[in-house]
């Protein structure tokens, strides 16, 4: 098409080589190496990837059928076939329905495989077809090639699944056979050094067994030779494969919004949160042994390659902060590590990467009495932050003292508020709405204040007479919203007082 261009990722397929007449499993590495995150749009009009097998007896078909399967890891991808082609997509809808898109971040890949793949019996050369619709165009289609040989009257081809492993970590070594009774394989970092394995299944028959490599090697070689008398028969087919160790690698470490739905919902470093807003940050690491990841409160162990996980940092921050609030900082700050294979004539440090959040103040809507009865008293003390649980609060009362309510921000900076005698400090301390239909009865009772203003929800004021700061009331329509009431205080202090009037 001439409206289409070149592909976007680059493709692997593994084995590139293999037997005709085979039962095989077929890997197709799907990696991005743009420089940048790409994101798979959801919605009923998804971004995919379009794969096709060529199916018949030619040489340049692959397989006979396509009564296979193909799984796609990560697990927030998919791989289904509708029919003529397999597609790949990432994850459609959140659990509210509403369209998700799925970043595959620069570095990161989908390893899609495909089970039971029935290869045709014609040697030569098939080319599977890949189509691309991510981007605003098609691009595509391009192709990855797999040859296919006749084996010989006694003979072996061997891959791995993976060629390159981190400290600890395994992989499959794959073999088909023609004409042998068995597969010796040698090269295991420990005892035995090498395994037999017996042939039981007409050729090409398959063979496999998990591999790895010793904790201060670079590399390893497996051999692997068939045979039906003497193993040590040096005329015996035979052929190598190498394996090679990694150091630990951190391929992403980001931050969203927890909606996870558009692109600008990925949250740069040191982005500004409220104290009760979540996000999910989402890690992918290579060749680790293990990782940490260290949030503000406690740490977090693990080993998997992918892992998404939803975080409060404003609640992790001051849980982390428990009875010593006065040194909490205003950024929470994560922090993955990933643990693997050190280089004995090199060794260095472990690599890691972080995020920090700026946490917002706690907003503090009022300090005040609940109740006044007929002749003004006033009476039961309530305060409220946003979020409302906001733990870093202390009240003091009682003893002849003034009552105190005193609020630790993210920063360790403090907030106090006064409410009820004797004191000298701005008070709002009492603020209410009285419905009847429509229309309604603002109260309030101000002391130690020298001027008053009424803030609507719709931004409108209303400045309270003199004689009406003391006590006063104020009749009209409410609208829903938040009303300020905020006062001066006679030694020019602020204290605002906050009322959320809902429908």
């Amino acid at each position: 098409m001439a409206d289409t261009l070149p592909l976007i990722f680059k493709y692997t397929i593994t084995p590139s080589t293999i037997p005709t007449n085979a039962k095989a499993q077929l890997i197709l590495t799907i990696t991005n190496n743009t420089g940048d995150t790409v994101y798979f749009d959801g919605g009923n009009d998804q971004s995919t990837i379009d794969v096709s097998f060529p199916m018949g007896d030619k040489d340049t078909d692959l397989v006979t059928d396509e009564n296979f399967t193909g799984t796609a890891d990560p697990t927030d991808f998919t791989c289904d076939y509708n029919g003529s082609f397999f597609v790949i997509a990432g994850t459609p809808f959140d659990n509210d329905g509403n369209p998700m898109q799925t970043p595959l971040p620069n570095g990161a890949s989908i390893k899609v495989t495909f089970k039971d793949v029935s290869i045709n019996k014609t040697e030569g050369v098939a080319q599977i077809e890949i189509s691309e619709f991510v981007i605003d165009k098609p691009t595509g289609p391009g192709y990855v090639t797999v040859t296919k040989e006749e084996q010989k009257q006694l003979d072996i081809l061997a891959y791995l699944e993976e060629n390159v492993v981190g400290l600890d970590q395994k992989t499959t070594l794959h073999w088909y056979t023609t004409g042998a009774t068995h597969v010796k394989v040698i090269g295991f970092p420990d005892a035995p050094r090498e395994k037999i394995f017996d042939v039981t299944v007409p050729p090409p028959a398959p063979g496999e067994c998990e591999v790895n490599i010793g904790e201060t090697d670079k590399e390893i070689t497996y051999t692997l030779i068939a045979y039906t008398g003497n193993g040590n028969d040096p005329s015996n087919p035979r052929t190598t494969v190498q394996l090679y160790q990694s150091a630990a690698l951190i391929i992403d470490f980001s931050a969203y919004s927890s909606a996870l739905t558009l692109k600008a919902d990925l949250l740069p470093d040191n982005t500004q949160l409220d104290v009760d807003e979540p996000v999910t940050i989402t890690q992918t690491v290579q060749y680790a042994s293990s990782w940490q990841f260290k949030k503000p409160d406690r740490p977090i162990n693990g080993s998997a390659h992918y892992v998404k996980t939803q975080v409060v940092p404003g609640q992790d921050l001051v849980t982390a902060y428990a009875g010593k609030y006065d040194r909490m900082p205003d950024t929470a700050t994560y922090r993955l590590t990933v643990f693997g294979y050190q280089d004995p004539l090199n060794p260095q440090p472990d690599p890691f990467e972080e995020l920090h959040f700026k946490i917002k103040p706690v907003v503090v809507k009022y300090f005040k009495y609940k109740d006044r009865d007929a002749n003004g008293n006033l009476s039961t003390m309530i305060a409220e932050t946003v979020p409302y649980d906001w733990p870093a609060r202390v009240l003091s009362s009682g003893g002849g003292q003034p009552n105190i309510l005193t609020i630790t921000q993210p920063g360790g900076s403090k907030v106090v508020l006064y409410l009820g005698e004797p004191d000298t400090h701005p008070q709002v301390q009492y603020f209410n709405l009285a419905k009847d239909s429509s229309n309604g009865t603002f109260s309030w009772v101000g002391k130690n204040v020298k001027s008053l203003v009424l803030t609507r929800p719709d931004k409108t004021t209303y400045n309270v007479p003199t004689n009406a700061i003391a006590y006063g009331t104020l009749k009209e329509n409410w609208q829903v919203g938040d009303y300020l009431l905020t006062a001066v205080g006679t030694d020019n202090s602020t204290v605002v007082s906050i009322l959320t009037v809902t429908s």
